[in-house]
C-alpha cells in the first residue's frame, strides 16, 4: 500500500502544481499532459503559410496580389498531441522537498480522456488564436495499513483555454513574425478517496485562475513543401502563478493546398508559490500536429 498511496500522491502533486504553475500553457501544444498539465499553455501553431511555389493555394499565397487572406477571414483548425514527461517540484512550509518524475508512457497508463486542439483566424495583419486542453487521469490502489485493508482511488481533471490577439509584424509570404497577447484560463479538480473497512475518507481540491500571456511566433521556409516555425512566450507576472514561459519548435510539411502535417519538441516552465508553499512544472516532450486551412 506503501508504494501505492506515493503513486496517488505523486499524481496529486503533479496535477496541483501544473494547475497552479502553468499561468501560461501554450503555444502548441499539446499531448497527452502529465496529470496536470497547467499549463502550460501554450498555443499550438495552426497551420502556417508555405512557399507558394511549392502550394500554391496555401497560406504562402500572402505573396500573391490575388491571395483573398489580405481582404477575407482565413481559417485554420489543429488538432495536435503532446507526448510529454512531467518532473514536479513541491517544497512545503517545513522546508520538505518533494518530487515527482514522470515518462509519457508512465502517465499514458492512467489517461481516461484528452481533447486538444487549437484555431486560428487571420484577417491581413490581424490574427486571433484559439488553444483547448482537456485531460481527465484516474488512478486506483489497493493495500493494507497495518492488519486494515484499504482501497484508493483518484480522479484528477485539468482545463486550459487560452486566447490570444496578435499583430503580424513582418509578413513577406512564406515567412512572416507575429507578436501575441491575451491570456489563458486554467481549471484544475482533483479528488482523492480512500476507503477501509469501516469508514471512506474523501479530499477534494479545485481552483481556476486566469493569468496574461506575451508572445511571438516565427516562420520561414526551407523550400519546397518545407517550413519551420519557432513559439515562444512568457505569463504569469505574480497573476495566478509565478512565472511560466515555454519554447517550441516544429517543422511543417504541406501534404496538399488544405492539409498540413507538423513535428517538432516542446518544453514548458512553470513556478508558483502560496502561503509558504512552493510549486515548480517542468514538461517536455515532442508534439504532432495536423492542421486543416480553410
Amino acid at each position: 500500500m506503501t508504494a501505492s498511496v506515493k503513486k496517488l500522491a505523486r499524481l496529486l502533486t503533479a496535477a496541483a502544481t501544473s494547475a497552479c504553475a502553468s499561468g501560461a500553457l501554450d503555444a502548441q501544444p499539446a499531448t497527452v499532459s502529465t496529470p496536470a498539465p497547467e499549463a502550460p499553455s501554450t498555443t499550438v501553431e495552426p497551420a502556417t503559410p508555405p512557399p507558394a511555389e511549392a502550394s500554391p493555394d496555401s497560406q504562402s499565397a500572402d505573396a500573391d496580389t490575388n491571395d483573398t487572406s489580405k481582404t477575407e477571414w482565413v481559417f485554420t483548425t489543429t488538432p495536435y498531441i503532446w507526448a510529454s514527461g512531467s518532473k514536479s517540484e513541491f517544497t512545503t512550509r517545513q522546508g520538505e522537498e518533494l518530487t515527482s518524475k514522470d515518462t509519457f508512457f508512465e502517465l499514458l497508463g492512467d489517461l481516461k480522456f484528452a481533447l486538444m486542439g487549437a484555431s486560428e483566424a487571420r484577417h491581413g495583419r490581424l490574427l486571433l488564436l484559439g488553444d483547448l486542453m482537456f485531460v481527465k487521469l484516474s488512478d486506483s490502489a489497493q493495500g493494507h495499513f497495518g492488519p486494515i485493508p484499504l482501497s484508493a482511488d483518484a480522479d484528477l481533471r485539468t482545463l486550459l483555454v487560452t486566447g490570444l490577439v496578435g499583430y503580424r509584424a513582418i509578413d513577406r509570404g512564406p515567412m512572416f513574425l507575429d507578436l501575441l497577447a491575451g491570456g489563458r484560463l486554467t481549471g484544475l479538480k482533483a479528488n482523492l478517496e480512500i476507503t477501509g473497512p469501516l469508514e471512506t475518507h474523501e479530499a477534494d481540491f479545485k481552483r481556476t485562475h486566469i493569468g496574461p500571456v506575451l508572445g511571438s511566433r516565427l516562420r520561414v521556409p526551407l523550400g519546397q513543401k518545407w517550413g519551420a516555425s519557432i513559439y515562444g512566450d512568457v505569463g504569469g507576472f505574480g497573476i495566478g502563478s509565478d512565472l511560466s514561459w515555454q519554447a517550441m519548435g516544429i517543422v511543417q510539411y504541406d501534404l496538399s493546398k488544405h492539409w498540413q502535417l507538423g513535428g517538432g519538441w516542446r518544453h514548458y516552465y512553470g513556478r508558483a508559490s502560496d502561503k509558504g508553499f512552493k510549486l515548480v512544472q517542468k514538461l517536455d516532450g515532442p508534439i504532432f500536429t495536423v492542421s486543416y486551412r480553410m
